[in-house]
């Protein structure tokens, strides 16, 4: 009895975890609201361990998290190269944080009811932040009020405020509504046929436009185009579970045509700034020199700045750990992001026209996002991410094992009919 009360406060604290993870920035005594509740759910977890409670993982699971632990011991590795050890090992040390993260996330979402419940959690999560980004915009211009966000004219919408919700920058701010974007979306395309979202259509519809227009007061161009590609990864994986093969074939070549005729406008959009060569093709060239003299296990996480005596990150996930962590942190990064595409997409094969094709499609759209947006963001330790790559693997599990009890009870059925 007191097991089940134990391992029900830590299903509440890590609701209250998915709350706080837009003010992942505010501290108390040195330490940020996030790792308290990650360190008293572990404490917890440790508790009933030792009270002979069964804490265990699958292989699928360990598989991640000994990804994660040979990503942080190759950043452990990479500080002999590195031009200030206490600075990269500070940052190496931030990986364990994932870590635990991950592990916590892999025990408490087991079940079906859990994931569904966290899923609805992160949706009102995202909507609410999508809120606070719009009032700063409407407070600033219309009240002259700031409540945050970050001066400067976002892309396409002609204001003078880019917003930030409780973030302290645009960019992540765009970055974490990927996921409830996604989920919204895929709410609304296959509403008529699954819902997991218990809200009637032009509700959902409404808090999807307040993401939408969220991002796009964000004015991040990363999150913009990233939005696309994971609405379209979405709209093709549900026409091609209807098998409906000649519409696909048309919506893929239109958006295909139009990028070829346009190539020099979209070239224009996403690489220069007021007409200038974008500044980050100079500091992505700086990452290529870095790997070039030190490709195995790169100059050591957070080097990028010293290296080059400048004081900005080169805004690529990919670029910066070629350069900080060399050709081993890279692959293992790309290692686990695979091993997470290939669940959903097994998850999305041979799922029924389910609850768990939703989420799994969810999943793969917000996961597709963040990692297009990274190639204008430096996103190695971002919370939000490393949530969706665990629930992507308990998905895959979940689904799995419900499965197995669908075809015993076939199998039961079957024989007593016999």
């Amino acid at each position: 009895m007191l097991l089940n009360e134990k391992n029900n406060n830590i299903q509440k604290l890590y609701i209250l975890l998915i709350f706080t993870l837009p003010f992942y920035t505010i501290e108390v005594m040195g330490f940020s609201i996030k790792e308290i509740i990650i360190f008293t759910i572990l404490g917890l977890y440790l508790f009933l361990f030792v009270k002979n409670y069964n804490v265990t993982l699958n292989k699928n699971q360990i598989l991640i998290l000994l990804f994660i632990l040979l990503f942080f011991l190759s950043s452990i590795l990479s500080l002999l190269n590195a031009p200030s050890i206490s600075l990269s090992f500070r940052t190496s040390i931030s990986i364990l944080n994932i870590f635990f993260l991950v592990f916590i996330t892999f025990l408490v979402i087991k079940k079906t009811k859990m994931l569904f419940t966290i899923i609805k959690i992160l949706y009102i999560v995202t909507v609410l932040v999508s809120l606070l980004g719009i009032l700063q915009i409407i407070f600033y211009e219309i009240f002259g009020l700031y409540i945050g966000g970050a001066l400067g004219y976002p892309y396409i919408l002609p204001t003078s405020l880019r917003a930030t919700g409780a973030f302290n920058n645009p960019n992540l701010y765009g970055f974490f509504l990927h996921l409830g974007y996604s989920i919204s979306l895929t709410s609304l395309l296959l509403y008529r046929k699954i819902r997991v979202l218990s809200y009637k259509f032009r509700n959902i519809l409404f808090c999807h436009l307040i993401i939408l227009f969220a991002l796009i007061a964000s004015g991040s161009k990363g999150a913009f185009f990233s939005l696309i590609i994971s609405s379209s990864i979405i709209i093709i994986l549900i026409l091609i579970k209807k098998k409906i093969l000649p519409l696909i074939l048309i919506l893929s070549t239109i958006p295909l045509v139009w990028v070829l005729i346009n190539i020099d406008l979209l070239y224009s959009l996403i690489f220069k700034e007021d007409g200038n060569e974008n500044e980050r093709f100079l500091l992505w060239s700086y990452t290529f020199k870095m790997f070039e003299e030190k490709p195995l296990l790169g100059y050591g996480m957070n080097s990028f700045r010293i290296i080059n005596n400048i004081d900005v990150i080169p805004h690529n996930l990919y670029f910066q750990t070629l350069s900080e962590n060399g050709l081993v942190g890279i692959l293992i990064l790309i290692l686990i992001f695979i091993t997470c595409i290939t669940y959903l997409l097994i998850v999305c094969k041979k799922s029924n026209y389910d609850e768990y094709f939703l989420i799994a499609l969810a999943l793969l759209g917000g996961l597709s996002g963040m990692l297009v947006h990274s190639v204008s963001l430096s996103s190695i330790n971002n919370t939000m991410l490393w949530i969706v790559i665990a629930l992507c693997v308990n998905l895959y599990l979940i689904f799995k094992e419900e499965r197995v009890k669908k075809n015993e009870k076939s199998t039961d059925l079957s024989r007593s009919t016999d």
